[in-house]
């Protein structure tokens, strides 16, 4: 990672609390322009508590681009179901650019996804 937001991507990712709370205000901030830096953390490989960051720092920025990184989360991202359900969640916070078909195909995927992970959470205990 060598670009002009990268440092501030990993703090995002790494700092304490009040740093990491600093630095997404400030991506936030530059929206747009942190969507490639965000995603390239996120291939690269993080954690699952840093994957759940970017993806709902993603669906916050919106736009575009950032709208299909979730897009593929939700539909290529198989290894982590919990993943893609905050995907999927984060792409129905921004109704307003999802089509009325994706919505209803999103609602249906949470909805087997949702129970998949509660089963999953019964059968831990």
């Amino acid at each position: 990672m060598a670009g002009k937001y990268d440092a501030l991507v990993d703090r995002f990712l790494q700092a304490a609390p009040v740093h990491r709370m600093a630095a997404r205000m400030i991506l936030m901030a530059v929206q747009e322009d942190t969507v490639e830096p965000l995603a390239d953390a996120f291939y690269a490989g993080v954690t699952e508590e840093q994957g759940e960051a970017i993806i709902m720092l993603l669906a916050d920025i919106g736009g575009y681009e950032a709208l299909n990184i979730l897009r593929d989360i939700v539909k290529h991202h198989v290894k982590n179901l919990r993943l893609r359900v905050v995907a999927a969640e984060g792409l129905l916070k921004n109704e307003s650019a999802v089509s009325e078909k994706e919505q209803k195909a999103l609602q249906r995927f949470l909805s087997k996804a949702t129970k998949k992970l509660a089963e999953r959470e019964n059968q831990a205990e």
